[in-house]
């Protein structure tokens, strides 16, 4: 509760423009806030707040994910909470105001009977009235929608971010502090501790098992915890999303074959022929930060030209197109020069860091640039 509303906080405050991602995970941040502050009730047994705070809670369960997936939207593709769907939200609005509405029809007989049979005691209730039943099946049909909502967030989360890291290795040569690896694996970790949370509740409802150990909740609250404040932190420090793309893509330069509509095999023989001469005649690979724009510029066409003909002719993206020069170009050097250390080679080739380096070399030959001079290179320069 505290972790997120440290994070709430420091997210929405700032004024700053073009922080729209940020102020959204700010939102985010701020319903999980409320939805374990909703939480203190039940857990201290404190019976009179659940007629106050059980929508809230509701409300909070069910667009937490939402927001969350607004939250991926606005980074992968520029939305703001002005102009995203809200129609998501829909089953945490309709729920949140029944659960409130049947509440306020209860009198406090009713009242304390739900909460302490049902939602304290987990157990049915025997005789129950038509409020009580109302109140029972709504709560049923919020878990039931959060694990829909869950599953939708996953899904549709997991396609955005995967489809926004293709774009940019399309884009970028560098694509360091770029690609959204960390949403995807916070996303996946978020996902794999909700089921467990939701198979543990569903074993002691419909099992009837009393977990009473506190290890099990604190194992949880701890993973939630974490897995919360590497979501705020990691999000505080991201610096790139859709807006940043949109305006190192715009295209800057007139094509010259915008009169032929559909590129032709001649037309596509060309257009590598030139590509090829760049990068291994020109060695444009060198360039730091190279974008594949500098290449449209360069011969006046189209970049989706050619980011899908080095998709479809290499069957990589652009970015490995890229190191898969500066690396070659790499190992020849290190084995020619070995006077120069690594922070030479690695800028030499067109690398902006050194860890990038080492981390495209070993990705592409299996072994760090060090193994490689000691199996490839000091042989060759003892013969010679």
């Amino acid at each position: 509760m505290f972790i997120s509303f440290f994070w709430a906080t420091t997210l929405l405050l700032p004024k700053a423009k073009g922080k729209h991602a940020k102020h959204t995970l700010g939102v985010f941040m701020l319903t999980t806030f409320l939805l374990y502050l909703s939480q203190v009730g039940f857990f201290y047994y404190k019976q009179g707040s659940f007629v106050y705070f059980d929508a809230i809670y509701t409300f909070c369960t069910l667009s937490v994910y939402p927001f969350l997936y607004f939250y991926i939207q606005s980074l992968t593709l520029g939305k703001t909470l002005k102009n995203v769907s809200y129609q998501i939200l829909t089953p945490a609005i309709i729920l949140s105001l029944l659960t409130a509405l049947f509440y306020s029809l209860m009198d406090s007989g009713e009242q304390s009977t739900y909460v302490h049979t049902y939602l304290l005691g987990r157990e049915k209730i025997t005789l129950a009235t038509i409020l009580i039943k109302a109140q029972t099946y709504t709560y049923i049909a919020a878990r039931v929608s959060f694990i829909g909502l869950f599953l939708f967030t996953l899904i549709k989360g997991q396609h955005l971010i995967r489809k926004f890291n293709k774009e940019v290795s399309n884009t970028y040569s560098n694509t360091d502090k770029k690609k959204l690896n960390w949403t995807y694996n916070l996303l996946i970790a978020f996902a794999i501790t909700s089921s467990f949370t939701v198979i543990l509740n569903i074993i002691g409802r419909v099992m009837e098992l009393n977990i009473s150990s506190p290890i099990v909740p604190l194992l949880l609250q701890t993973s939630f915890s974490t897995l919360l404040f590497s979501i705020g932190y990691l999000g505080f420090q991201q610096e790139y999303d859709k807006q940043n793309l949109e305006i190192n893509t715009a295209y800057i330069s007139p094509p010259l074959y915008t009169e032929k509509p559909n590129l032709n095999y001649a037309y596509n023989r060309d257009l590598l022929k030139n590509i090829n001469r760049l990068f291994i005649n020109e060695k444009i690979f060198r360039q730091k930060e190279l974008k594949i724009n500098d290449i449209a510029a360069k011969l006046h066409t189209n970049r989706t030209y050619i980011s899908n003909l080095v998709n479809s002719e290499y069957n990589c993206s652009f970015s490995d197109y890229v190191n898969q020069h500066r690396v070659k170009e790499a190992k020849q050097t290190i084995c020619e020069h070995p006077e120069k250390s690594f922070d030479e080679i690695a800028g030499m080739v067109g690398y902006g860091s050194l860890s990038t380096f080492f981390r495209s070399f070993k990705l592409s030959e299996g072994i760090t640039p060090s193994a490689f001079r000691k199996k490839h290179c000091n042989s060759e320069t003892t013969a010679h």
